[in-house]
């Protein structure tokens, strides 16, 4: 347990019915699932206290929700669509004072950048939303965000947006004018990377990171400065990695910024 005030409650959303890759979050990377890789990292973060996956009721999750039992790993089980249904009702289940969401398909966020996100939350309670993706200087798949408990009880009550719902925090984020938020940000700016599972080109690429990874004696904790050097030292990885564009879901969050 660390020595803050509040218990701290990771929140990694997860499912197996992804539209582009579907099964990804149990995939395997270097010898276990995605998903158990992002477990490593927020379990890694010593402002966390507690790490619980939120998945759906959807029978092809009955997998992914039997492995976390097996693995000892708390989840709670909600709508497909509504994850932010879903993450409130982890937050209550696992009385969290704060609530720091990650997704299953960024198994190399970095443990450092997920207790950088919470600390703006742990040490001024005015603050409502804090993330390392907004602005998005950090590489695609380092996406980590924290809230207060009465933020999160906040957007479940009033956030009527399906899309917004879909994306949990998406309201605050896209309004920092009625908000106090916060970023955490990386100089100079590395969002021409991506290091995250969106499609089976991603995990190959990941899996030759991992490989790098453990060459380094970094396997068990990727750092910032490990993962660009294999990035700038990797074409291989670069190539697969840049075949796709980053942060699909921005296009339809600015068209709901703008009708806000």
């Amino acid at each position: 347990m660390s020595n803050h005030r509040g218990k701290t409650v990771a929140v990694i959303q997860a499912r197996m019915g992804s539209r582009r890759f579907p099964g990804k979050t149990l995939a395997q990377l270097h010898h276990q699932p995605v998903v158990a890789w992002v477990v490593d990292r927020a379990r890694g973060a010593e402002r966390v206290d507690e790490v619980v996956v939120a998945t759906t009721r959807e029978a092809c999750d009955d997998q992914l929700a039997g492995w976390c039992r097996e693995q000892g790993i708390p989840v709670v089980r909600g709508a497909t669509d509504d994850v932010l249904q879903r993450c409130a009702e982890a937050a209550r289940a696992y009385d969290a004072e704060y609530v720091v969401r990650l997704t299953a398909d960024c198994p190399m966020v970095p443990s450092r950048i997920i207790d950088d996100v919470i600390e703006h939350c742990h040490e001024d309670a005015a603050v409502d939303y804090s993330s390392s993706h907004e602005p998005p200087t950090f590489p695609e798949g380092f996406s980590a965000e924290c809230v207060p408990r009465r933020m999160m009880e906040w957007l479940d009550e009033h956030v009527t947006s399906p899309f917004e719902r879909e994306h949990v925090m998406l309201h605050a984020r896209l309004r920092p004018n009625e908000f106090r938020n916060m970023a955490v940000v990386a100089e100079p700016s590395l969002g021409h990377m991506r290091l995250t599972v969106d499609y089976v080109d991603d995990l190959v690429a990941l899996r030759r990171v991992a490989e790098e990874l453990e060459r380094r004696g970094e396997l068990h904790c990727p750092t910032l400065d490990g993962l660009v050097a294999i990035w700038e030292s990797r074409v291989d990885v670069r190539q697969l990695m840049s075949r796709h564009d980053r942060d699909l879901w921005r296009a339809e969050a600015e068209k709901v910024r703008r009708s806000a």
